[in-house]
């Protein structure tokens, strides 16, 4: 918006004031790219959740299960292949365009680490902030609707057969595990 210039809701005069474009808050998506800040590794121990072969068997399902018949632990990394771009005219304060974020799975086979999966979602995430009046704190809470990210299974050696079959287990049971998994994290 221009200098001066306030949105609806606002109420003027105010003492201080913070406009932040698009192209600034892309910058800002693109440095935290760049720099390495959205790639997360997530071990079985670390999450809230019990990282484990189970887990990928409902996530895909159950294309893996012929290779891992007795559970195993698996650790989930992320892996942003396209810088986040935000978008200000959608239903939240902040609504990022996220294309390619890639989770890669791998978990052991054969005594040795192996890539299993990588699975590449694309869709908006949201951001409203939100500013406590009384402390002075700035939050950011992070809106994911599962239902919006769309996966494409972008690595797969061994079940290529099951890619159609991985896309659509793991669309509908990525949307239960959200909260649990992703939530804290964001929080």
């Amino acid at each position: 918006p221009d200098i001066g210039s306030y949105p609806s809701g606002v109420f003027s005069p105010v003492h201080a004031s913070i406009h932040l474009a698009d192209d600034a808050i892309d910058q800002m998506l693109y440095a935290a790219w760049r720099s390495g800040l959205l790639c997360y590794t997530l071990q079985g121990s670390d999450s809230p959740l019990p990282l484990d072969t189970g887990l990928l068997g409902n996530l895909t399902g159950h294309a893996f299960d012929e290779l891992f018949p007795t559970s195993a632990p698996v650790s989930l990394q992320t892996l942003p292949s396209v810088p986040l771009t935000a978008n200000l005219g959608g239903s939240h304060d902040i609504n990022v365009d996220v294309k390619d974020l890639g989770l890669e799975f791998y978990a052991e086979l054969d005594g040795r680490p192996a890539h299993l999966l990588t699975i590449g979602l694309t869709g908006p995430i949201g951001a409203d902030l939100s500013f406590d009046g009384s402390t002075g704190n700035l939050g950011i809470v992070p809106s994911i609707d599962p239902a919006q990210l769309t996966p494409a299974v972008t690595y797969n050696e061994f079940v290529p057969d099951a890619n159609d079959t991985i896309v659509e287990s793991f669309g509908g049971v990525f949307g239960t595990l959200v909260d649990s998994l992703l939530g804290s994290l964001l929080g």
